[in-house]
């Protein structure tokens, strides 16, 4: 051995480790924040989904008994779960005035970005036409 010599790691070493280190970091974390936005947007999916099924179940049933004459709120803000979202409700004759195809669309922001989520029913309405006895 020399004399002087010390056992050691160099400075490109430290620096090839000090870089694999922080790369590994960086897609340790981006990895964590992807799923952490996405449980938080299924979560506000799952508390959102109840209520937009029961706003089109009373649309359905509010088409079938009027038709055409249906009035309807067309849109909406609400809070479900400490979120706020709006809401647009859409319906239109598809064939003659007996079958409406019932849309209705959802958003909310989700951090930085807004959400849209969208739902499509058919409702029939049943005119029944009194018979003089």
């Amino acid at each position: 051995m020399r004399k002087g010599y010390k056992k050691g790691f160099t400075l490109v070493e430290v620096m090839i480790a000090a870089a694999v280190i922080a790369l590994g970091t960086v897609l340790i974390y981006g990895a964590f924040f992807t799923t952490l936005d996405s449980f938080n947007y299924y979560s506000h999916y799952l508390q959102i989904s109840p209520r937009l099924g029961e706003k089109l179940w009373e649309a359905q049933d509010h088409i079938r008994q009027f038709g055409p004459a249906a009035f309807l709120q067309r849109e909406g803000e609400e809070s479900v779960g400490g979120k706020q979202y709006s809401w647009a409700l859409e319906f239109q004759p598809v064939l003659g005035n007996d079958l409406f195809q019932v849309d209705l669309r959802a958003t909310w922001k989700e951090g930085a970005r807004m959400v849209k989520l969208r739902r499509t029913m058919y409702a029939r309405f049943f005119f029944f036409e009194e018979k003089d006895k």
